[in-house]
């Protein structure tokens, strides 16, 4: 351990202090570069705890948009002539998403020093994301949603009484096409036993 001391004294005594003050400068550059702070995965951690009960309270709404949608369907094409009872089932193309409100600071530090006909100039930059988040009377935090997207219907069955008719079938695939903006061949109708 003493060894080391003396060389660094060594060290010290040889160099010149514009040499000195570099070293220093840079060494606090790169201890300021690695300074712990928090991190993006830290950031991710908590995002990921916050979003299970979102995932959970997306998949219900998503199930009860997937039904209110079949009800829907299911009573305006029973009010047609010649169809009958209906029963519809509808299959979405995916989940839907959620865009949250994210804050980000962006915050820049610079110096220059100069000394001996040299001069030096360092800059220092750094950008972070944080989610933002509404809190609630009773203190709960959930994230500020800005955008919100609903699922894509992937196809419909429809299965009616009158679907031994043609004219029916075609009726109930263009109401479907023209409700879901689906091609026919994503629409499959079906006769009722």
């Amino acid at each position: 351990m003493e060894a080391w001391r003396e060389r660094v004294r060594l060290f010290l005594r040889s160099r010149k202090k514009e040499q000195l003050l570099t070293a220093l400068l840079v060494a606090a550059i790169l201890l300021l570069a690695f300074w712990p702070t928090k991190s993006r995965e830290d950031t991710d951690g908590e995002e990921t705890v916050q979003s299970v009960p979102l995932e959970t309270e997306q998949a219900a709404d998503i199930n009860n948009e997937r039904k209110n949608l079949e009800n829907q369907l299911k009573e305006m094409l029973q009010q047609v002539e010649g169809v009958g009872m209906v029963d519809v089932a509808i299959t979405l193309e995916s989940t839907g998403s959620k865009t949250v409100e994210k804050d980000t600071p962006d915050s820049s530090s610079s110096s220059q020093k100069s000394g001996g006909g040299e001069s030096e100039k360092s800059e220092n930059r750094s950008t972070q994301e944080e989610t933002v988040y509404l809190e609630s009377a009773d203190g709960t935090k959930t994230p500020y949603v800005i955008k919100e997207t609903m699922p894509e219907v992937r196809g419909v069955l429809v299965i009616a009484q009158g679907a031994d008719d043609p004219r029916i079938v075609a009726e109930i695939k263009e109401a479907a096409m023209a409700l879901f903006h689906l091609e026919a061949h994503k629409i499959k109708v079906m006769k009722m036993k």
